[in-house]
């Protein structure tokens, strides 16, 4: 990320459409710096090296940033399918052990309140969009990004600077051709390689954009956003 950031931080990095249908962009530099204000939300949250979170989400941009923070500081993505009941979803975030979940909306949070006597290890849910309400257990995305505020740059470096390659970067569950789904547990290594894989397979120009459609608890749709971060 920091290698495309010195190349390319000018440029256009991600854009999606708003609820009218307007297209909005930010770039490298500025991703970045969201980047950096999760990460340090995240920590402002507690969480540590090889913790987990889990994204219960459709494909957004809100998954994306989430998710390069959480690498950022050693924190493991946990994705799970929008479309899982709530029973799947039980059983996936106290597999992977996870302290955080990220929904969607009401819908994914009405699906977390129906099993949350069972979540017994989940800290917090931050809603990607909608209302919180009263209850102290969820909060907005905004509410989550100011919690961070206070925590200086250095902190969020010195952060980074202790993953390794062989740290977790995240879990992706199968849907298995028998019984529970299977957890893979995918390394910073693992994921670097593939990138280099995809990079050295195609040709990329610059101006390039990639459209991003599959649900990004997909392990493929995850290579290609991972693979744009490579090739800026």
């Amino acid at each position: 990320l920091r290698e495309t950031i010195d190349t390319y931080g000018s440029d256009p990095a991600y854009r999606w459409f708003d609820k009218e249908g307007n297209a909005t962009s930010i770039t490298w530099n500025e991703f970045y710096d969201q980047v950096k204000i999760v990460s340090k939300s995240l920590m402002a949250l507690g969480l540590e090296r090889d913790d987990k979170v889990n994204i219960l989400s459709y494909t957004c941009y809100k998954w994306v940033l989430t998710d390069v923070a959480n690498m950022s500081i050693g924190v493991g993505t946990v994705g799970i399918y929008q479309s899982n009941l709530p029973v799947d979803c039980e059983y996936i975030i106290n597999h992977s052990d996870a302290k955080l979940v990220f929904a969607e909306d009401q819908v994914q949070l009405d699906k977390l309140i129906e099993i949350r006597e069972n979540l017994p290890n989940i800290k917090r849910v931050i809603l990607f969009n909608g209302d919180a309400g009263t209850d102290d257990w969820v909060i907005t995305y905004d509410e989550f990004l100011s919690l961070g505020k206070d925590i200086p740059d250095t902190a969020f470096e010195e952060r980074t600077a202790q993953v390794s390659p062989e740290d977790t970067a995240g879990i992706v569950y199968t849907s298995g051709t028998t019984g529970v789904p299977k957890g893979v547990v995918l390394t910073h290594d693992n994921i670097t390689f593939t990138c280099q894989s995809v990079y050295n397979s195609a040709t990329f120009y610059d101006g390039e954009e990639m459209f991003v459609f599959l649900p990004l608890a997909h392990v493929f749709a995850r290579t290609c956003c991972y693979g744009a971060i490579k090739t800026g």
